[in-house]
């Protein structure tokens, strides 16, 4: 075997030594190896001043209990859920930006309007179960309350007559066309999740008045048109007539005088008190 041979052998073991090695301070970097003992579980920390960590909302009937420095004081878990409703039970919710509300599914009727309330003002739910969605809107324009009612596949507005397109909120007739609601977005969930993060929501119809029923909004728009029809009904019947068109005003009717007393009847002369005729 000749020096050539055995300096290209040594190289190779040195090259290969210097590559493990490089290997091995790769991994201790990358922190892939430890060269500490392995630490059994659960760990056992050092706290040698016994120096105990609790919130300082807590009681002092709560118990203490000893955490390492630099662990978390309190977990955030979330709340139980409400009893008001089954764990299981489907609604309606929507959250705003200081409360919620939810509606209970199996109580809204078929279709509709719900009117409630959501961050201290007016809220109104469009009900119509063979629609996939659920929306819910502000019914206030201009500083204006609306008085909203649900006709065929729209939203009518009985005080300006404006019709609005459930799904936009946007007016497509009438004098408000063009002008949009202000929609609150909601979702189709289970009681009990949802109590857990919006423990304060109000529950339809357990903290609200129940809604009008079909009978009653019809009774309420039939009121309203007769209402219209009634002041334009006079108005055009006293222009169509020309009998009573051509006709001036009556004059009201003044006082009469109070009648005259009976005068009493006159008195015959007696035939005594007659004179006598004169002598021829």
């Amino acid at each position: 075997m000749t020096k050539v041979s055995k300096l290209a052998r040594l190289e190779s073991r040195m090259n290969i030594k210097l590559e493990i090695t490089l290997f091995v301070l790769l991994l201790l970097l990358l922190g892939g190896l430890s060269l500490e003992p392995p630490i059994s579980w659960p760990p056992k920390f050092k706290n040698p001043l016994k120096l105990s960590f609790t919130n300082k909302e807590e009681t002092d009937s709560s118990p203490k209990i000893d955490l390492p420095p630099g662990s978390p004081i309190k977990l955030a878990l979330p709340n139980d859920p409400d009893p008001r409703l089954p764990k299981d039970k489907k609604i309606y919710a929507f959250a705003g930006s200081s409360s919620a509300v939810a509606f209970v599914e199996a109580k809204l009727p078929a279709e509709g309007i719900i009117e409630t309330q959501i961050d201290e003002q007016p809220f109104v739910l469009y009900v119509d179960k063979a629609t996939p969605w659920i929306v819910g809107f502000i019914p206030i324009l201009e500083g204006k309350k609306l008085n909203l009612v649900k006709e065929g596949a729209a939203i009518r507005d009985l005080n300006s007559k404006s019709l609005f397109d459930p799904k936009t909120g946007m007016a497509t007739d009438g004098p408000l066309k063009g002008r949009s609601l202000s929609s609150v977005v909601g979702r189709i969930t289970t009681w009990g999740p949802w109590s857990t993060v919006y423990p304060e929501t109000k529950v339809w119809p357990l903290d609200a008045p129940p809604p009008l029923s079909e009978a009653e909004v019809n009774a309420k728009i039939q009121q309203v048109l007769n209402q219209l029809r009634g002041n334009g009904g006079q108005t055009n019947q006293a222009n169509l007539n020309p009998a009573t068109s051509s006709q001036p005003p009556a004059q009201p009717e003044t006082p009469s005088s109070p009648p005259e007393p009976p005068k009493p009847p006159l008195e015959e002369p007696s035939p005594e008190s007659k004179p006598s005729p004169p002598a021829p």
